[in-house]
């Protein structure tokens, strides 16, 4: 009898062992750049996906990104509808700037980086907060 059930649960596992594997899906090679991304700087996006239009879906998504962020961390220009750095920069000692928290996470990251580091920093720290005080408040969403 115990020769019965160890032969049936071996022609179980091997049976088992057998079944077709969902196929993984193929991947190919993308690459695309941009020059008119933001931040002076060429973008390079480089991945695996299933099809081109998926590659290049990702792509936009990460060009819309980089102008986002480039217009939100931009000393040099203004946006209609957005206080930038650069509106922080215009109104430090004068009035309180609404802005969005990615700009408060970012001055408070820099500022935390700065304060920990054990040299002497290159970053740009002072332009940020022109009277010594960052004089911002959070944008209420």
């Amino acid at each position: 009898m115990n020769k019965k059930w160890i032969s049936l649960a071996l022609a179980g596992f091997l049976l088992g062992g057998c079944q077709n594997k969902p196929k993984e899906p193929e991947l190919t090679r993308y690459s695309n750049m941009a020059l008119d991304a933001g931040f002076d700087t060429v973008m390079t996006l480089t991945g695996y996906t299933e099809t081109e239009d998926r590659f290049n879906q990702y792509f936009a998504e990460m060009k819309q990104l980089f102008l986002h962020y480039n217009a939100l961390f931009d000393v040099y220009n203004d946006y209609a509808g957005l206080n930038n750095i650069k509106t922080i920069n215009d109104n430090a000692g004068i009035a309180p700037v609404s802005v969005d928290p990615e700009i408060i996470e970012l001055l408070s990251t820099a500022k935390d980086f700065m304060t920990n580091r054990t040299v002497n920093s290159t970053s740009r720290w002072a332009p940020c907060s022109r009277s010594g005080t960052l004089i911002v408040r959070k944008a209420s969403r």
